[in-house]
């Protein structure tokens, strides 16, 4: 132990573990590089670099992609042997890898080259859909084009149809306004019409006739006195024979 009187009792040391450098070495260096990085990016595979050296040459056709041999995976080269093995798996089915396979080993990978480039209607299919997916960029500018330009004879159009309502509009007003005045005639000189014969029946020229209540008409008294014995069809001939009024009607004496 140490004693009293030594120097080193009055030092305090404090241990706090920190992690951060540990787990996140990019928090205070935005520059330093991850497992990521280090290994994914820093060593790409053996078929990224090999895609990558064909979706960058100029020189090559792209049609001799398929026999190219250079930095063939090991699992591929594992099958040049005496008996090779069966295609059947999911990743042995594609065609790229089947490609590849016939350009190393031949009839002898077991691989039908008839089968192994794509047919046109396929071809077709996928320049359709890259066409769709990923249109050029002048043929979307003509697009755009022809949008706007459809867009502006639109409007033109609605203009055009706009001006024309305007200038045929004090003709239409005018039409408006005879007509309305021929309704408010039409309506004057039927009411003048209502007004006169009103005149004429509070003076006694004409006369209002009122059909009788049921009660009152005298062929049903006679039909009861009857005791029933003229027929349904007799009575209503016998109703169609008498005069007709109307309620309300008119009798000019």
């Amino acid at each position: 132990m140490f004693s009293v009187s030594s120097p080193c009792h009055k030092l305090l040391f404090l241990c706090v573990p920190s992690r951060s450098k540990k787990y996140y070495p990019g928090w205070r260096d935005p520059f330093s590089l991850t497992d990521y990085d280090n290994l994914s990016r820093g060593y790409p595979s053996v078929m990224d670099q090999w895609e990558a050296e064909w979706s960058s040459t100029k020189a090559v056709p792209c049609e001799l992609k398929a026999f190219d041999i250079n930095r063939f995976p090991h699992h591929l080269i594992a099958r040049n042997r005496r008996i090779h093995l069966p295609v059947k798996y999911d990743h042995e089915q594609r065609p790229a890898y089947q490609r590849r396979l016939f350009g190393i080993y031949g009839l002898s990978s077991g691989v039908n080259p008839c089968e192994l480039f794509d047919s046109y209607e396929y071809l077709a299919r996928e320049r359709e859909i890259k066409k769709r997916l990923e249109p050029d960029i002048e043929e979307f500018k003509q697009r755009r084009i022809e949008a706007n330009a459809a867009k502006a004879k639109v409007e033109k159009e609605r203009i055009r149809k706009i001006t024309e309502n305007l200038e045929r509009l004090p003709e239409i007003l005018e039409k408006y306004r005879a007509n309305q005045e021929k309704k408010a005639q039409a309506a004057q000189v039927q009411e003048e019409k209502r007004r006169q014969l009103l005149e004429e029946a509070s003076s006694g020229s004409i006369r209002l006739l009122r059909r009788p209540p049921r009660s009152e008409v005298p062929e049903t008294g006679r039909r009861e006195a009857r005791g029933g014995e003229i027929s349904k069809k007799g009575f209503k001939e016998e109703v169609a024979a008498r005069p007709f009024d109307c309620r309300n009607s008119i009798c000019i004496k």
